[in-house]
This record gives structure tokens, sequence and C-alpha cells, in this order.
């Protein structure tokens, strides 16, 4: 029997329940791979660590979930969600209060561990999406404040229009909508989860970018070693 998901995709295997939908959640595992092997070649910061690891719980759980919508799948799904938006709002915070401190990792990690128990304490689908919906007013305050600063934004042109798109294929994949059929190979949802994959991926490239043009200048020190120089006389 197929157990309808809030997505469209009713195609069905022998093994999954939205096959399309189940599939496509790979896309959030190959995007914590990816940070992974950056961490390892020191071209992100190893907080990013975390971050990888939401991810590929999140396509391990999208994959639970519409595979067959089971109690696992439902919490893997939720609450790495919760995580992955809490590290996001933690370091774009940061961006905004603690420029150039270097504080972002831990703001983020902050952030992280705050997003993992509210959803894990959310008591149903809809309560976890309030609570991710708020965590997002969070990222989008925090971006708005500091571009008002005339600070360096993170959110470029193209990382707000990959986001309306995946956005726009989330509300369009759901099985309410009017576009919905349920029966396509090609499914909104499932193109969501690509979308958000690569979003993800290039949100954490240009917000370690920004983080980086406004560290402090760095010393030699006889050796080879770097000091970093702090641009507040009172750190």
């Amino acid at each position: 029997m197929i157990t309808e998901i809030s997505a469209c995709c009713e195609r069905h295997e022998w093994l999954v329940a939205q096959d399309v939908n189940t599939w496509s959640s790979i896309a959030y595992v190959v995007a914590g791979a990816v940070m992974v092997l950056l961490v390892i070649c020191s071209r992100l910061p190893r907080a990013v660590l975390a971050l990888a690891v939401a991810s590929m719980l999140e396509g391990i759980g999208s994959a639970l979930f519409h595979g067959g919508s089971s109690d696992l799948g439902q919490y893997l799904h939720d609450v790495p969600l919760g995580a992955t938006t809490g590290f996001m709002a933690g370091w774009q915070v940061a961006l905004l209060v603690w420029p150039g401190r270097d504080r972002e990792g831990k703001a983020a990690l902050l952030g992280w561990t705050a997003g993992v128990i509210v959803s894990s304490v959310a008591t149903s689908y809809a309560a976890t999406n309030v609570a991710v919906g708020v965590i997002t007013t969070v990222i989008v305050a925090s971006e708005v404040m500091t571009r008002r600063r005339g600070a360096t934004a993170v959110w470029t042109g193209g990382l707000v229009g990959l986001g309306a798109l995946a956005i726009g294929m989330w509300m369009v994949g759901r099985s309410r909508s009017t576009l919905c059929y349920s029966q396509a190979w090609l499914q909104p949802h499932g193109a969501w989860h690509v979308l958000s994959a690569m979003l993800l991926l290039a949100w954490i490239d240009r917000a370690v970018e920004v983080t980086s043009q406004l560290a402090p200048p760095q010393r030699r020190e006889p050796g080879g070693r770097r000091h970093r120089l702090s641009r507040d006389p009172t750190d």
C-alpha cells in the first residue's frame, strides 16, 4: 500500500514507496561527503564537519521517510533539518554580531546543537516546520541587517535565485499542488532535494569566503608560524 507523505510522488517499487523522492535524497549524502573532503583538504574549517554530518543524516532520513514513512525516517528527516538550519543561523548571526572575530564556527556549532534539541522535542511534523521556519527567519533577518550595515553579504543574487527555485520546487511538489502528477518520473520534490543540497554547498562556500575576507591579517613569526593580528585593541 502506498502511503502519502505530503509530497506528490506516488510511484512505487517493491522496495520503496516513493521511488523518485527516495533516490533523489542521496543528493544530501553526496553534499555531506563533498564537505568532508573539503575539510580534509583544508578548504573548509573543521566546524563544517557538523554540517556535513547533518546533511548526510538528512539524506538517509529523507530516503527512509519517502521510502516507507517509518518513525526512524521521520526522526532522521526532521532532526538533521533543524541542525542544518541552526548551523546556518549561528554562522549568519556571528557574521552580523562579531564580524572578523573568528567566532562563526563556534556560533554555528551552538546553532547546530540548538537545532537538534528543538527538532528533537517537536511533537509533530508541523511543529518541526514551525521551528525550522523560525530559524530560517533568523537567517533572513541576519542577512537583511548585515546588508543594511553595508557589510559584505553572504546571500548573493545567485544564492537567492537558487534558493527561490528550490523553494518553488518544494511548493509545487506537494501532494495538494495543482501541478501534482504523482505518476511522473520527474518530480518537483525530487528536484527540491537536489537543488537544496546544491544550495547548502554553495552557501557554506560563500559563508567561508566572506568570513575569510573579514579575518584580521596575519604576520609570520620565526619558524614559519603565523599569528593573527587583532583589528580590535580590546581583544
